[in-house]
């Protein structure tokens, strides 16, 4: 019972406002972040970089940002969890 009630906390309609701009603009910072990284360490290691591989490393890391940093940053502080859910 408890996890339903925690999953349907972490449901975008139930968050205060603002949060789901901070989940958006972090996880696509984090994606953004990532997909030039990791590209950027490939170049340092082997000397090339291929636009492909910066495409595809930044079309994978944004959507996984969204989907794993964006509700940390929505709801990591104390008081962006609604109201109705304990904890």
């Amino acid at each position: 019972m408890m996890t339903a009630v925690r999953l349907h906390a972490l449901h975008p309609s139930n968050w205060p406002s603002g949060a789901l701009r901070r989940a958006l603009l972090a996880g696509s910072g984090w994606g953004i972040v990532m997909g030039l990284g990791l590209p950027a360490l490939a170049f340092f290691d082997c000397g090339m970089i291929c636009l492909s591989d910066i495409a595809m490393t930044t079309a994978v890391a944004v959507p996984a940002g969204i989907v794993a940093i964006g509700p940390i940053a929505a709801l990591g502080r104390a008081d962006a969890a609604p109201a109705h859910v304990t904890r």
